[in-house]
């Protein structure tokens, strides 16, 4: 082993130290070799260079800390590709901050670790010089970080194409003609029995549309946004449809269920919106107690119609046999869906969807082939899916469809799931309440 080898192992050099270290001979001469340092000025050089690595530390480091910064310019109600890209660059602008953050502490951290190094080893008569080589070890400490450095091209690439799109200005004519294929087709895909109307990708084509700068709707759009935001849905509902008879006027449409069609794409974009601050959906801390209270309900205790499911314990909970039966399986997780959606005219879509796999299932148990179900049998039925899914936000959902959804006009399927699910949560809490103040009972 060599005597540098043999001093380097004596000193125990941290890997942040033995990076940027080399080892010079000492002399006894002041010949001013660049090769030795003379003995005479070791301490010179030592205070200097501890004192160029604290200075860059406080001056370099630590009085420049990582602020967040906001690179992407704001942009108001984007849709489409372009919102997707919009939400692409504040994602990553949030993953460069964290990523330079990162990299600032690890220099703090290594370079402490230097200094503090340097501090516990002054230079002894072993004849070498621990000579740190700075301008490289400074270089490294500010330079980016590989991540940082791609997750700025791509930064930098999706800016550009978000560029490129928004500088599309689209005609007053184009954006019309667009806007007015749009509801035709949504319109042909409207069921004449529900008027409901899938979710498709028209959505976020008319989104875009309805809020371009050419035409006349986006101010509408933000009128109805800020309606719902005052807290009264009557003036909420008003305002929509005020609006979507504007839409169909302005563009002179008249097509079948075209009403309907653009009734659905306005209430899935605004609540879309309006999710965030939507006091429906926002989480009760209780929330996870409701379960719990449920399980307080057994079978017998809901006096379910007993013909239209499989026999079994009636001291049993509903999820224990519900959940169990590979029919009633299918209504429950139907009803599950109800989760997913952020609108009340969806929401009630799925309660008519879990309304018809609850009719499959008590046709199936059902043995005097039962054309058409009472609401009493239904309801009950709903009741047991209710209390055997996973949803815990039932109340919030009943209030909701009850105060957005229009007095008049819904189809009668969609009145009759409104009913359903508005019914139920009123009786579920009359069943909460009894049960937990049994004294009101007697």
């Amino acid at each position: 082993m060599t005597s540098l080898e043999t001093l380097a192992k004596e000193l125990q050099l941290p890997k942040d130290v033995a990076n940027y270290v080399t080892f010079i001979p000492q002399g006894n001469s002041d010949n001013g070799s660049p090769l030795v340092i003379p003995a005479s000025k070791i301490e010179k050089i030592y205070t200097q260079q501890l004192g160029r690595l604290t200075t860059f530390y406080h001056y370099n480091l630590v009085a420049k800390p990582i602020r967040k910064k906001r690179l992407t310019p704001y942009y108001n109600m984007l849709r489409g590709e372009a919102n997707l890209l919009y939400h692409q660059l504040l994602f990553l602008e949030e993953k460069i901050y964290k990523s330079l953050k990162k990299k600032h502490q690890e220099s703090l951290r290594m370079l402490s670790s230097i200094i503090e190094f340097l501090s516990e080893n002054k230079p002894k008569n072993n004849g070498f010089f621990l000579y740190i080589d700075d301008s490289r070890l400074f270089s490294d400490l500010l330079e980016e970080s590989p991540k940082s450095r791609k997750l700025n091209i791509a930064y930098r690439l999706i800016s550009a194409k978000l560029d490129k799109l928004l500088s599309k200005r689209i005609s007053f004519e184009e954006a019309k003609s667009k806007l007015s294929a749009i509801i035709q087709k949504q319109s042909k895909l409207v069921d004449s029995v529900s008027m409901n109307t899938p979710l498709t990708s028209l959505q976020s084509d008319f989104e875009e549309l309805i809020m371009a700068e050419v035409l006349p709707f986006a101010d509408l759009v933000s009128k109805v946004i800020d309606s719902f935001y005052m807290g009264n849905s009557d003036v909420f509902i008003s305002t929509i449809i005020e609006l979507v008879s504007n839409i169909l006027e302005f563009l002179r449409i008249s097509y079948p269920n075209s009403e309907s069609a653009v009734s659905f794409l306005l209430y899935r974009f605004i609540f879309s919106e309006v999710y965030p601050t939507n006091k429906y959906f926002i989480v009760d801390p209780d929330a996870n107690e409701t379960p719990k209270l449920w399980n307080l309900f057994k079978i017998e205790e809901l006096y379910l119609p007993l013909e239209y499911f499989p026999k079994c314990d009636l001291h049993k909970f509903p999820f224990e046999v519900f959940r169990l039966d590979p029919y009633y399986i299918m209504p429950i997780s139907k009803f599950e869906d109800i989760m997913f959606y952020t609108n009340p005219f969806d929401i009630i879509g799925v309660v008519c969807d879990t309304i018809t796999e609850i009719e499959k299932c008590a046709s199936h148990y059902d043995s005097n082939q039962t054309l058409v179900f009472p609401f009493e049998v239904t309801f009950g039925l709903f009741l047991a899916v209710v209390f055997s899914s996973n949803v815990t936000n039932i109340f919030n959902l009943a209030d909701f469809v009850d105060f957005y959804t229009p007095r008049s006009g819904l189809s009668s399927k969609f009145e009759y799931a409104k009913a359903k699910i508005v019914a139920a949560a009123a009786h579920i809490q009359e069943l909460i309440y009894a049960k937990q103040n049994p004294e009101n009972n007697k």
